[in-house]
């Protein structure tokens, strides 16, 4: 051992602005990769298995170096690792949030540090708080899952090197931040996180104007029908958001699909929690053949997987009667990186015309029915 771990621990000097817990943890966890054999490099290895992009190379087995509260030009990186010249800038949280686009000013700091090719890392308590991009994105429940298993492959683990890992294992556990099977700490944290995210979802839902629709999607024939209601529904049916008409002839739903039930619609990414969409359904499922059959459907459906914009078209499959088509997007990318109310507003407003727009175009889907 070369160092003392009390003397690793006590390296960092705790600030009204800093959350001494989460550097206090960066420290032991600097410390535990840099004596144990072998571990930093299977820590570069797990990292590199969470790329999406399988064509990132980073040469894990080179030497791998470690340094806390690293100073750059716009803020101080908790953790960085160099594997040759390339590695990764690693931001830790356990309770606290992101500051302003501090992911991405980080990012934009690689060049200070030797290589453009420092990909970011961001750990947290809960995916809650995944709310900024970053290129891998883990909680510290996988970490303490890699260390549970670095310790049973490694049958000849030195006894220092073994308790090390197993203390750090049994501190992440003691702070809650542990590899859970059963009901995730996230999953209780997150029950009154949810109902204050109905609320606001709630309030930034708007009711579009007859002005709005025909300036931004076109003066069609569909909104002269009479049962043209564009009323607010919350939470029927697991969903929350607006029902442009009253009579589901068609029926035209925009909004947020909080439950996956009775849609059973599963979300496009789990891990980004629930989808923004526009349904299409009907009433009267004995008219559904004659209506998906006609040339008008055929036609838009031809459309819509020709062209559906940054929407993820369901156009068959559908486990739900009711539903005939349905355009959806992950709502954390529609909101993600727009901070303030008004722009998440403009956002919701521009991505709901746009859909809009798709399903309605030319008339074709009232021509349907």
């Amino acid at each position: 051992m070369n160092n003392s771990l009390f003397t690793k621990i006590k390296s960092y000097t705790p600030t009204v602005k800093k959350d001494s817990k989460e550097d206090y943890l960066t420290e032991l966890f600097t410390f535990i990769l840099n004596e144990v054999d072998g571990l930093a490099n299977a820590y570069c290895k797990f990292l590199v298995s969470k790329f999406k992009d399988k064509d990132v190379l980073i040469n894990h087995q080179e030497d791998v170096t470690l340094d806390t509260q690293v100073s750059v030009s716009k803020g101080r990186i908790d953790l960085l690792i160099r594997a040759g010249d390339k590695g990764f800038i690693c931001e830790h949280k356990v309770d606290s949030g992101l500051g302003i686009n501090q992911i991405k000013k980080y990012k934009e700091c690689s060049s200070e540090l030797g290589s453009e090719e420092f990909y970011t890392v961001l750990v947290t308590r809960t995916k809650l708080q995944h709310t900024q991009k970053s290129d891998i994105s883990l909680v510290w429940g996988e970490v303490c899952g890699f260390l549970e298993k670095f310790k049973e492959s490694k049958d000849e683990l030195n006894p220092v090197n073994d308790f090390l890992v197993e203390q750090l294992i049994q501190y992440l556990r003691d702070q809650s931040l542990g590899l859970y099977e059963n009901i995730k700490v996230e999953e209780v944290l997150s029950n009154f996180l949810a109902q204050s995210f109905l609320e606001k979802v709630r309030e930034i839902l708007y009711i579009p104007t007859i002005e709005e629709l025909r300036a931004e999607v076109g003066d069609l024939e569909i909104f002269k029908r009479e049962d043209f209601i564009r009323k607010r529904q919350n939470d029927r049916w697991g969903r929350c958001g607006i029902e442009l008409f009253e009579n589901w002839n068609p029926g035209i739903f925009v909004g947020i699909i909080f439950d996956p039930k009775d849609h059973k619609i599963e979300p496009l990414d789990k891990e980004k929690g629930p989808d923004f969409v526009i349904l299409v359904d009907i009433s009267e499922v004995k008219n559904r053949a004659a209506v998906v059959n006609s040339n008008n459907f055929q036609e838009l459906t031809k459309r819509l997987k020709d062209n559906s914009g940054e929407f993820d078209l369901i156009h068959t499959g559908f486990k739900n009667k009711y539903r005939l088509l349905a355009l959806r997007k992950s709502f954390l990318d529609i909101i993600q990186d727009r901070y303030t109310l008004d722009e998440q507003i403009k956002e919701i407003k521009k991505v709901t015309f746009e859909g809009l727009k798709l399903m309605l175009q030319d008339d074709l889907l009232y021509g349907a029915f």
